[in-house]
């Protein structure tokens, strides 16, 4: 993903220390080690300062069960690229960009593509539009409840 740019890749959250090592000898292998930071856990604070100052939001979780951090992610009108897979299409919709494949190259032109696209349209307000009128508490409770009506 770092590949033909300046970009930094954050990675938040709760992260095994095996697994963030790994990270860090692959993100070293490609000579990108430097702009790779893995910062653990943080925040309510940072989180929301990350959001407002990220380039973009990506998420290509193989096993989501409801994606929170893409809809923060949108309601803050940011270029958002998840997993084609488990929920995250249903969440992101159609302003979304979506890994279909997860072989490296793939993902990068994935990414530079939708980096050009958002530049071009500048969906940002639409973006925010979509997730204030899809993601509310009263919508969530409704659809429990006709979850809940269909059952019984």
């Amino acid at each position: 993903m770092l590949q033909r740019n300046d970009y930094e890749l954050v990675i938040a959250g709760i992260i095994d220390p095996v697994y963030r090592e790994k990270i860090l000898v692959e993100a070293r292998r490609h000579g990108v080690e430097e702009r790779v930071k893995v910062i653990g856990a943080i925040t309510e604070e940072d989180k929301y300062w990350y959001y407002l100052n990220c380039t973009a939001f990506l998420f290509p979780s193989l096993a989501e069960g409801f994606g929170f951090p893409v809809v923060e992610a949108m309601h803050h009108g940011k270029p958002t690229f998840l997993s084609d897979r488990t929920c995250l299409p249903e969440i992101g919709g159609e302003l979304a960009y979506y890994f279909h494949d997860f072989d490296p190259a793939i993902m990068q032109d994935t990414f530079e593509n939708g980096m050009d696209h958002y530049k071009a349209t500048q969906p940002a307000e639409k973006i925010i539009a979509r997730t204030k009128e899809l993601f509310t508490w009263e919508n969530s409770a409704q659809q429990y409840l006709d979850t809940y009506r269909a059952l019984y």
